[in-house]
């Protein structure tokens, strides 16, 4: 009897959620007075009104209730969903056409997926179906196209029906549409053109070709002499029967392209002494400033000429102004003035200080951040390079040593001390962070200063200052320590806030893209989209792949689970644990299951913001539409046209 009515309770459960999250019948039950620990972080920048909906924290918990039950539905007639889809490549091409070991194995995933998470996105149910229907259709569309080429066995080079490389490439395919569709259907900062001087130079193509010429060459070389040790990582689940040209490929090709990214750092730079200004934007910062200060003041009796700090109270609600007045008043070496801007705004603190500089070179530097006393010196001397437009270091955690500094220590190397320098060595090379960045004046002034009203505006402002043809610099011996969230409120608006800069920086250089400027616009934009879309799906993956391995242990891949868990943390944990060897960080070794639990949560956190992001009204586009056909009409009339 509980079998029987299983699939009906499944369906009640698949339902329920979505009705819930429809009508609102629970409200966000926030207190109308925040709590002080709450309060110091978050501001107008956390969720910019134009491109964000704030969505109750709830949401994804009830979504995953309704996916799960849906996934379930799934394993239970698996089987029959598969007889149908055979019976369909059947009628095209016989039955001699068929594999025996093909499967569905994950395109139910991306229609389940791609169905459930337009029901629950931002917008007026109208606009939620269409993105459904532009998902659906789309996918299926492009998964019927590459089935029916692969069993039409037409194409010698094509991958066969039951090849896991055609999985592969049906996942990646889904993970690139799902981000193309997010970007036309969701309400994004305006494209701002720029006219570029950008031309893609041979340098950059000759290194990716060595790179990747290396990287075959050494995938191939493992597989073929080292066979009974890459079969034991397939049982332990790093490589869970996926062959070494696909895990083992995109790692080597990092570190070749660290390696070369390395040997560019390592060039001879002359010492340049000039006078630089620094610009730190302050928001309730009454227990960072004053160490911030001194940080900068040691830096400044390092280095060969003047600096001024420019330092701006961004309408503070507690004692920023006194306290960073004092402590500058206490430096000896760095001069300045604590000045107010009362409009709020991380920007807007910024473009008004870049108003008061007049040095040549900025430096940026975030309030809660701590700098190593040679980071001003050794920055500087980056622009005796006269392509060079903009440097940065490695933010690295301050405080004690917690679970959560670790797991950001390892977080950090990875991303700034490892992939931007591949990313640099490419020419393609898109955030600077923030947290301490150096640029030439005179192009950020060119620029019109930083981006007002959207998440990103440290990626948005490097990424045109590249995008102009100038160097950017990402250089892991520039250590600054920054502050790290110390409660989960504060970790969640946080990266919520740099995830979303994803969409809103590309939205806003759309045309770096669509030009095809260089190795940035044709690799690394669409990279990051593309990583965007992966990470928001690992968790649902999950859910999927254990759903079904209840029902249908053979299902879904070769390896069943452990195929699964190498495509969700085997190569990164392969490359995590270089990393943190060759910085000799051998003491974090240990909190590497950690930090792949983390990385989870990270997925969880970008999943997240997709919610967020509010998706197109479009019946005011169809109005909208509507009055310019017939202002057209009009201007046409009144001309005799």
């Amino acid at each position: 009897m509980f079998f029987t009515s299983l699939p009906i309770l499944l369906l009640i459960g698949y339902c329920v959620p979505f009705l819930i999250s429809h009508f609102s019948l629970f409200k966000l039950n926030l207190p109308k007075s925040l709590p002080t620990a709450f309060k110091h972080f978050v501001s107008v920048d956390s969720a910019p009104k134009a491109f964000t909906v704030k969505r109750p924290a709830w949401l994804p918990a009830l979504f995953f209730i309704s996916f799960t039950a849906l996934c379930l539905l799934i394993g239970i007639y698996f089987e029959t969903l598969q007889t149908f889809y055979l019976n369909i490549m059947t009628t095209f091409f016989g039955q001699g056409a068929l594999e025996e070991n093909f499967g569905l194995k994950l395109r139910p995933f991306f229609f389940a997926f791609f169905l459930s998470f337009s029901l629950f996105a931002s917008g007026k149910l109208l606009d939620r179906l269409r993105l459904a229907a532009m998902l659906l259709g789309y996918y299926g569309a492009l998964t019927l196209s590459t089935d029916l080429l692969s069993f039409s066995h037409r194409l010698s080079f094509f991958p066969s029906p039951s090849s896991l490389a055609l999985t592969l490439i049906n996942g990646g395919f889904a993970f690139a549409l799902f981000a193309a569709i997010l970007m036309l259907h969701v309400r994004l900062p305006q494209h701002a053109p720029l006219a570029t001087r950008f031309t893609l130079t041979p340098g950059p193509i000759l290194r990716l070709s060595i790179a990747a010429t290396l990287a075959g060459l050494g995938s191939y070389y493992v597989q073929t002499y080292f066979t009974a040790e890459l079969n034991q990582l397939r049982e332990w689940g790093l490589l869970g029967g996926l062959g070494p040209g696909i895990v083992l490929f995109v790692p080597f090709l990092n570190i070749i392209l660290v390696l070369l990214g390395v040997l560019r750092l390592r060039k001879k730079r002359r010492s340049v002494n000039i006078p630089v200004a620094v610009i730190i934007p302050a928001y309730n910062e009454e227990k960072h400033i004053a160490s911030c200060i001194y940080s900068l003041d040691r830096a400044a009796a390092h280095y060969g000429s003047k600096v001024t700090l420019y330092l701006i109270d961004n309408n503070s609600k507690d004692n920023t102004y006194r306290v960073a007045s004092q402590a500058l008043a206490d430096c000896r070496y760095l001069k300045g003035k604590v000045h107010i801007c009362e409009e709020p705004g991380k920007s807007k603190a910024l473009n008004y200080a870049l108003s008061l500089t007049t040095e040549a070179v900025i430096i940026r530097v975030d309030a809660d951040t701590l700098v190593s006393q040679d980071v001003i010196r050794n920055s500087v001397s980056y622009f005796a390079d006269k392509k060079v437009g903009a440097v940065g270091g490695i933010p690295l955690p301050k405080g004690k040593a917690r679970l959560l500094n670790n797991m950001r220590t390892i977080e950090v190397l990875l991303g700034h001390g490892f992939t931007k320098i591949g990313f640099s060595a490419l020419n393609a090379l898109l955030s600077v962070p923030g947290i301490f960045a150096v640029y030439r004046r005179d192009l950020l002034v060119a620029l019109g200063g930083f981006v007002e009203g959207m998440n990103g505006e440290d990626t948005d402002i490097t990424l045109r200052i590249g995008r102009l043809g100038y160097k950017v610099i990402s250089d892991p011996g520039l250590k600054v320590y920054s502050e790290v969230p110390e409660t989960w409120e504060h970790l969640r608006e946080q990266r919520l806030r740099w995830f979303r800069s994803a969409f809103h920086v590309s939205a806003r250089n759309l045309s770096a893209i669509v030009r095809l400027e260089g190795l940035r616009g044709i690799f690394a934009m669409p990279w990051v989209l593309f990583q965007t879309s992966r990470r928001s799906m690992l968790l649902p993956l999950l859910i999927y792949g254990i759903s079904l391995y209840y029902f249908q242990p053979d299902a879904l891949l070769s390896h069943g689970l452990s195929t699964l868990l190498a495509l969700v943390v085997g190569s990164s944990a392969v490359v995590t644990l270089f990393v943190l060897l060759i910085y000799k960080k051998t003491q974090l070794v240990l909190y590497l299951p950690a930090y792949l639990i983390f990385r989870l949560v990270r997925s969880y956190l970008t999943f997240e913001m997709l919610f967020t992001l509010p998706l197109k009204d479009l019946q005011a586009e169809v109005i909208q539409n509507w009055k310019y056909v017939r202002e057209l009409k009009a201007r046409r009339s009144l001309n005799g046209w």
